[in-house]
């Protein structure tokens, strides 16, 4: 998979890439990239993609209540199912406060 030069690709996607590339995930995108036949900068780049789509295919609306989606949640795990990471259909807009129930993490 090539990168377009047409997408959007702006300073926060930028910054957000650097983020995804934290110590806690680098293991985890890196072997997802190795099961894909990525490198870990360009399933990085692709996820954020991704989560663009997600939130724009949503009109940036959380599925669950409404309000203003700020995350894209996978519905089949990327860890189980690395194939579907990127399918746009594996994916749901959601708020912060229902994409941190969905990971049992506090608000």
């Amino acid at each position: 998979m090539t990168r377009t030069h047409d997408q959007d690709v702006t300073l926060d996607l930028y910054h957000d890439m650097n983020k995804i590339g934290e110590d806690s995930n680098k293991e985890l995108y890196g072997k997802l990239g190795d099961e894909i036949n990525m490198t870990l900068s360009q399933v990085k780049w692709y996820l954020l993609s991704w989560s663009k789509s997600v939130r724009k295919r949503d009109n940036n609306i959380c599925q669950n209540c409404g309000e203003i989606a700020v995350n894209s949640h996978h519905i089949i795990h990327k860890k189980n199912y690395p194939q579907l990471m990127l399918n746009i259909n594996n994916g749901i807009s959601l708020c912060k406060k229902y994409h941190n129930e969905c990971h049992l993490w506090g608000n």
